[in-house]
């Protein structure tokens, strides 16, 4: 009967050099996987910065919700904006497993959209579907009151939410609406339940952005007001 093989000291150390090859070699290629996967990282683009996004390119990108629109197909078309209302960029949602956008936002929710930038055609566009749209802010966080000034063409004969002070300075002139650090305000027109307003008051306001063709001044036609605390 042969008897057993035992390694001799030569051969022990060759096996375990091999093994520390092979460690070395699979360090190396998990190290380049990971750099890949870095590498790969999908950018985020501020509104502003799209034009300079080559056409095909995935991007993640956020603006205020400004519009809307759903078709019978189920694809749904937003516009977001900047907060100044100067950039607008319009996302293509067709369906995904999630609920589309449409059954949860509202205008001046803050969005977080990620797709395919195509600026190919006529108008510059992302397209995704409705599992890459998210609500960061909702309105009453993201919208305020000095946003609606400046882009009220946006937002003319829609419904908004915004949270401010609810102050009368000028009794005869009724109530406005006031950013929380007061330097901006609107009026307050409508026949909401007016035992809620009140000097002072922490307040969401949900209400029609309205123009006063007279005086060229904005309203918000009160539908509904919601103290705060």
């Amino acid at each position: 009967m042969p008897s057993p093989h035992r390694p001799n000291g030569r051969d022990v150390k060759s096996s375990i050099r091999w093994l520390e090859v092979l460690a070395t070699v699979l360090l190396l290629f998990l190290s380049s996987i990971v750099c890949l996967g870095l590498g790969t990282e999908v950018p985020n683009v501020e509104l502003a910065e799209m034009s300079l996004v080559d056409d095909g390119q995935e991007v993640v990108t956020r603006g205020l919700l400004v519009d809307l629109w759903k078709y019978d197909s189920g694809l749904e078309s937003l516009v977001l904006a900047t907060s100044d209302g100067q950039i607008t960029l319009r996302v293509q949602v067709s369906k995904g497993v999630q609920p589309q956008p449409s059954t949860y936002v509202r205008y001046g929710d803050a969005l977080r959209v990620f797709g395919r930038l195509s600026n190919s055609g006529s108008e510059m566009s992302i397209h995704c579907d409705g599992d890459s749209v998210s609500v960061e802010e909702r309105a009453e966080a993201a919208l305020t009151v000095r946003t609606l000034s400046r882009a009220w063409e946006l937002f003319l004969g829609d419904e908004v939410r915004i949270r401010g002070v609810v102050l009368s300075p000028i009794v005869s002139e009724g109530w406005r609406l006031f950013d929380i650090d007061l330097q901006c305000s609107i009026k307050l027109m409508g026949r909401p339940n007016t035992t809620a307003f009140c000097p002072t008051l922490d307040a969401v306001v949900v209400g029609i952005l309205g123009m006063d063709a007279s005086s060229m001044s904005l309203f918000l036609k009160v539908v509904e007001l919601l103290p705060v605390g």
